[in-house]
């Protein structure tokens, strides 16, 4: 909704500037994957201003959006999002995750 990509290994970013990261841990049991956790910041109503000392490579969703955000109601809506692919990684659906993670990686094959 607002063109965010990601940047590998761990960025969300918006316009080449970072809008916010994320980190999995993978959860085994018996040999097996059992579960992923997933911990995530956005910046969501920062403000940056042009002198500060990351104004150049961060960047958050209301600057790009050109409004402030009603943060429980994008809470929802990335909840809605994080449950549609819990339900396809349990589903098995790898494919579809795969494809749609490099379709949305901005920097793959560039230096």
């Amino acid at each position: 909704k607002y063109g965010a990509t990601l940047k590998w290994p761990n960025d969300f970013m918006i316009d080449e500037k970072k809008v916010g990261g994320m980190l999995m841990e993978l959860v085994w049991h018996n040999n097996q994957l059992s579960g992923i956790i997933l911990g995530f910041a956005l910046n969501v109503n920062n403000t940056f201003e042009p002198t500060h000392e990351v104004a150049q490579r961060a960047t958050s969703l209301c600057t790009h959006a050109h409004q402030s955000l009603n943060v429980p109601a994008l809470q929802a809506a990335l909840i809605a999002s994080l449950n549609f692919w819990y339900n396809a990684w349990h589903a098995h659906a790898y494919d579809q995750i795969f494809a749609t993670w490099v379709e949305e990686q901005s920097y793959l094959g560039k230096k």
